[in-house]
């Protein structure tokens, strides 16, 4: 943030597969409004990790953090998505695993029609392929970020992040 490269502050960032919560609660407290969204039997773990971090202001808002960030939690089905969020940014880390999910997601990202930054571990060639593949079909623009934007301490060649633009 101090670098100025993804600024946070107002924007409204869906989540997708927000597992545990840790993205959304660290986006929040950079000040986006999150919808953390997550499969209907893993809403319990995400919604008592997110209340953790939760304050409620004098006008009874929910806050996460000192930038006036905020996340809700929703269920949100990839295969049968329905009416989606509006929002000016998804958020989603490790979210390629097998062809069906990843072709699911990429149907997915193609209704919500935000730009996207999703950060993916390399597991098997083929799905990888699917995936890039399939955001090609849909028309997205499609940006490999460099790896010298991740902290050394934790960059690892399995994990390659990309940035989504929508057609």
């Amino acid at each position: 943030d101090d670098l100025g490269l993804l600024r946070l502050e107002g924007l409204r960032v869906l989540e997708l597969g927000a597992g545990t919560g840790v993205l959304a609660v660290a986006s929040a407290q950079l000040g986006a409004e999150v919808i953390a969204t997550e499969q209907e039997e893993r809403l319990k773990l995400l919604q008592k990790n997110v209340e953790r971090h939760a304050v409620s202001n004098d006008d009874g808002r929910v806050q996460i953090g000192r930038r006036g960030g905020s996340v809700d939690v929703q269920e949100l089905d990839w295969f049968s998505p329905g009416a989606v969020p509006e929002c000016d940014l998804v958020l989603a880390t490790d979210v390629v695993y097998t062809e069906e999910v990843t072709l699911a997601l990429v149907r997915c990202l193609v209704s919500i029609g935000a730009p996207a930054i999703l950060s993916v571990e390399l597991r098997t060639e083929e799905v990888h392929s699917v995936f890039v593949e399939a955001l090609a079909q849909a028309r997205f623009s499609v940006h490999r970020l460099p790896a010298s934007l991740i902290a050394e301490s934790v960059r690892t060649p399995r994990v390659v992040t990309y940035a989504l633009l929508p057609p």
